[in-house]
């Protein structure tokens, strides 16, 4: 005995697309409706996270370019420091002028500290949004 099979498929494809009139002509435009609102969807979602990747890279940048200007003031306010207790030594300052350029070093110390924290968390960021 032989073995037979029978199949049958059926493919619904109109036509006249854009012809067609009352319900499946609405249909017809729901779903293109559709279809355009999630391809307006989908290129605003990556116009977004381009966005955010582009704000945490100059973020980045920003806090790097933060950290040298600190690090170079801190450099400059030692070379004061260091200056002024020369002068002290000479005896040509008096004992409590060391004082405010003391402070001044130890507020540059916490500002660059300061900023490569903040270095730290935008590169954190920045390789999230990435």
């Amino acid at each position: 005995r032989e073995a037979t099979a029978n199949a049958f498929f059926t493919i619904n494809q109109p036509l006249l697309k854009g012809f067609i009139s009352g319900v499946e002509a609405a249909n017809e435009k729901s779903r293109s409706l559709a279809l355009e609102a999630s391809k307006y969807f989908l290129l605003h979602k990556i116009s977004k996270e381009l966005l955010q990747t582009i704000d945490a890279y100059w973020d980045y940048v920003g806090a790097k370019e933060k950290l040298v200007s600190r690090e170079n003031a801190e450099k400059r306010v030692e070379i004061y420091t260091q200056d002024v207790k020369k002068l002290e030594e000479k005896n040509q300052l008096t004992k409590t002028a060391l004082t405010l350029p003391n402070s001044s070093l130890s507020s540059a110390k916490t500002e660059v500290v300061m900023a490569k924290q903040e270095l730290i968390i935008k590169e954190q960021v920045l390789r999230f949004s990435m």
